[in-house]
C-alpha cells in the first residue's frame, strides 16, 4: 500500500479520487468480459483514461493479466433512471470462485456505481461465470454480468492468511453514500449555542449512554420518536448521536426537514466524541468519555462502506493483516500521523466534504501515545478501532463460525458449470 507523504495536495487528490475504475490482476489468465445489461460498461486500467466502451451484448477482450496470482475487476454500472435512485438488494455469483468485494447499496438517479469482483479459479483451463446484481427498481429485477477466460496457473490462499476461516461474503463491502448536507460542526454549535441558546439539542443514543455522559440541557429522545415529539415543534434541532455515521439518524433528520414541523434539523458531526474533543461541556463519568472514541468491530463492520471515511493504519511497518482485511487503509508511521491528520483536515476542507471521519487502527489495539491527537481535532470525528485489526479479524471469524454452524448441510458441494 502506498504511504502518503502527508501533504494537503496528495490527500486532496486521494480524497476526491473517483471510485469507478477498472483494473485487473490474474495468474496468467486471458479473459473476456461479457456484459449482458441494458447499460454500458466503461473500462480503464490502473487509473488511466478509459480505452474503450462496451454496449450491451458486446465483448471486450482485456488481454493477459499483469499480476502472477489473481484476477480483479471493477465494473461501472449506470442507473438508467434520471429521476429515481436504484437500490441494490444483493449481489451473487454462479460460483464460489467469484468473490464480491464491494457493490453500491444504492445508485443515484443517472449516477454510476462500482461493482468490484475478484476471481480465484480452482483449476487450470477455461472458466465462465455469471454475476447477478439484484435490484427491485428495474423491470428485469436484476443485471447480469458474464465473465469468462482461461486460467493457466492457480492461486492458493496461504494457511497463515488473515482471511482464513472467514466467509467471503463477510468481506463484501456495500458502498453507501452518506448525505453531507445534514451535518453541522461542533465549532458552530459551540459558538452560536453558548451565546444565544438558539438550538435544541436532542441526544438519540439511548438512556444508558445518556446517563453515562451527555451535553447539559440536551433532551433524551429515541430516534423513532423524533417526528412525533411536540417538544421539537418549531425549534432549530441538533441531533446528537455516537458520531460515526448513523444512516437511520440521517434519514430521520431529512424527514424532520421535509415534514416541516421543525424550523431546521441537523446532525452533530462527530457526535458526543467530537463535542468532548472540541471542549464542549459534559455531564457524566470521566471513564465514559474515554470510551466514546473507541469504535467496536461490529459497528466498524456496519459502517465500513460509508462514504466520507478515511482509514489509517498507524504502525512502524505495514502489517500483513491490514493489507488483507483492510486494503482500503493508508499506512502511516506514528511520527507522520500528526502531520497527516492536519493535511487530511485541510484536504477535507478544500474538497468540502463535511461528512468526514477518520479511523485509526493498528494490529494490537494499543493506542497509548495516540489518544492525545483527539484534542483540538473535533472537526475530524476521530475514532480508534477497539481491539485493533486482530480484534476485527476475530470478530469476522466468530461471525463466520456462527453462520457456518447455522447452515450446516450433509450435501456434498459440487463445482458449478463455470469451473474448469
Amino acid at each position: 500500500m502506498t504511504r502518503f507523504s502527508g501533504t494537503r495536495t496528495r490527500w486532496l487528490a486521494r480524497f476526491s479520487e473517483p471510485m469507478g475504475r477498472l483494473g485487473w490482476s490474474c495468474p496468467a489468465i486471458q479473459f473476456v468480459v461479457v456484459v449482458s445489461l441494458s447499460l454500458s460498461l466503461v473500462s480503464s486500467v490502473h487509473g488511466q483514461a478509459p480505452r474503450q466502451q462496451a454496449a450491451a451484448g458486446q465483448e471486450v477482450d482485456l488481454g493477459e493479466g499483469l499480476s502472477p496470482d489473481r484476477l480483479r475487476c471493477t465494473f461501472q454500472v449506470l442507473n438508467p433512471s434520471k429521476t429515481a435512485p436504484m437500490k441494490v438488494r444483493r449481489v451473487r455469483a454462479s460460483c464460489s470462485c467469484v468473490r464480491i468485494l464491494s457493490y453500491p447499496a444504492e445508485v443515484s438517479a443517472g449516477g454510476v456505481g462500482a461493482l468490484e469482483v475478484q476471481v480465484f479459479p480452482e483449476k487450470i483451463g477455461p472458466f465462465q461465470y455469471k454475476i447477478w446484481v439484484e435490484t427491485p427498481d428495474l423491470p428485469t429485477q436484476f443485471l447480469t454480468f458474464r465473465l469468462r477466460g482461461t486460467a493457466t496457473a492457480i492461486w492458493k490462499e496461504s494457511k497463515k492468511s488473515a482471511k482464513r476461516d472467514i466467509l467471503p461474503q463477510l468481506l463484501t463491502i456495500p458502498r453507501v453514500h452518506v448525505p453531507e448536507d445534514c451535518f453541522v460542526s461542533v465549532q458552530k454549535i459551540l459558538k452560536d449555542h453558548q451565546s444565544e441558546r438558539r438550538f435544541t439539542l436532542v441526544d438519540v443514543r439511548g438512556e444508558a449512554a445518556y446517563r453515562a455522559a451527555h451535553i447539559p440541557g440536551a433532551l433524551s429522545l429515541p430516534v423513532f420518536a423524533l417526528r412525533t415529539s411536540v417538544l421539537l415543534k418549531g425549534k432549530d434541532v441538533i441531533l446528537v448521536g455516537r458520531g460515526h455515521g448513523n444512516l437511520r439518524l440521517l434519514r430521520e433528520c431529512q424527514a424532520l426537514r421535509e415534514q416541516g414541523a421543525v424550523a431546521s434539523a441537523f446532525a452533530l458531526k462527530g457526535g458526543m466524541n467530537s463535542w468532548i474533543n472540541g471542549g464542549g461541556a459534559v455531564q457524566g463519568a470521566p471513564n465514559a468519555r474515554k470510551k466514546m472514541a473507541l469504535l467496536p468491530p461490529v459497528v466498524f463492520h456496519q459502517i465500513r462502506g460509508f462514504s466520507g471515511w478515511c482509514f489509517l493504519e498507524v504502525a512502524s511497518q505495514r502489517a500483513e493483516i491490514a493489507a488483507e482485511l483492510f486494503p482500503e487503509s493508508t499506512w502511516v508511521t506514528p511520527e507522520q500521523l500528526s502531520g497527516d491528520l492536519d493535511a487530511l483536515r485541510g484536504a477535507a476542507s478544500d474538497s468540502r466534504h463535511s461528512a468526514f471521519w477518520v479511523l485509526i487502527a493498528n494490529e494490537t489495539g494499543d493506542y497509548r501515545g495516540l489518544r492525545e491527537l483527539e484534542q483540538d481535532r473535533s472537526d475530524m470525528a476521530l475514532f480508534f478501532l477497539d481491539g485493533g485489526l486482530r480484534g476485527y479479524r476475530d470478530f469476522l471469524r466468530l461471525q463466520s463460525a456462527l453462520q457456518t454452524k447455522a447452515t450446516v448441510s450433509n450435501r456434498v458441494a459440487k463445482p458449478c458449470a463455470g469451473c474448469p
